[in-house]
């Protein structure tokens, strides 16, 4: 309970954010990284898709993105006068990544293929209409957010986050948790050390002083170690050749004319769109 008549202003940075910067860094890095793998493996995208208009377009967003929620929470902060408020996250949502590969992408390249189109113009194509899916539901979570305050007073908060909890579980957690049972000796000690921090209040702290290491960023370096020691990660130079030829500056653009050019898929996926946009849209909420 806040003291009566003591003003307390938001602040841009406390010693929190530390450990919150490297879970939503951690989250957003397994996102980036199953992008990839997914366009590439999956969908046959070439590099010059991948890496010269999804990535720098997704690192603008995530940063763009990051700053104006911060930006939210810092002024809704000074309006209410409290200390207390956090920025909501803003990432990938990884519903909607499959979602939008297997069910827009996916058909769209396969169809193309079955057509005669080339693979570099089934790849095109398929990452134009995955534009237009992304764009549909922009447009429905920003036509939603005029009503979204009045949903959230309306409507009971485990009604909102019920559905928004067992998705996760189901579609996130599920795979992840067989996967650390799957490698215990590697994946256990993170996970441990995850729970003792967010759960067990547990400060880990560095020998012979008095400084914390954040609990995010010493289970990554915990996690990371116990790979290389178990052999689980190894050095492979031809992967690492291969990976370092696509390394460069790219300059995120803006595709107005492929956008216009897949205008169709707006129509002939709405069934998909439609949904996604009004999930994102209460999950936001």
């Amino acid at each position: 309970m806040q003291d009566q008549g003591v003003t307390r202003l938001p602040r841009w940075f406390v010693p929190q954010d530390i450990d919150g910067f490297f879970g939503l860094g951690l989250n957003n890095l397994i996102q980036i990284l199953a992008v990839v793998s997914l366009t590439q493996g999956v969908l046959n995208f070439p590099p010059e898709i991948v890496y010269g208009r999804l990535l720098p377009s997704l690192a603008l967003s995530l940063i763009v993105g990051n700053f104006y929620y911060s930006w939210l929470a810092y002024q809704q902060g000074k309006q209410e006068e409290r200390d207390d408020l956090t920025a909501l996250p803003y990432g990938i949502n990884t519903i909607s990544l499959f979602v939008y590969i297997f069910l827009v992408m996916v058909p769209v390249r396969s169809q193309a293929m079955a057509n005669g189109a080339s693979s570099q113009e089934a790849a095109e194509l398929a990452w134009q209409a995955g534009m237009v899916a992304c764009l549909g539901s922009g447009i429905i979570e920003l036509l939603g957010a005029g009503i979204g305050h009045h949903v959230r007073r309306l409507t009971p908060r485990a009604a909102l986050l019920g559905t928004l909890g067992g998705l996760a579980l189901t579609f996130l957690g599920m795979d992840y948790l067989l996967q650390t049972y799957a490698h215990p000796i590697v994946a256990m000690v993170p996970l441990a050390i995850v729970l003792l921090t967010y759960f067990g209040k547990v400060q880990f702290r560095i020998p012979g002083s008095r400084y914390i290491i954040p609990g995010g960023l010493l289970a990554v370096l915990l996690g990371v170690a116990l790979a290389w020691l178990t052999g689980l990660a190894s050095w492979e130079s031809e992967v690492f050749a291969s990976n370092v030829e696509v390394l460069g500056f790219y300059v995120p653009q803006i595709w107005i004319g492929e956008l216009w050019e897949q205008r169709e898929i707006l129509f002939s996926f709405f069934t998909i769109i439609l949904p996604m946009g009004l999930f994102n849209g209460r999950g936001s909420i």
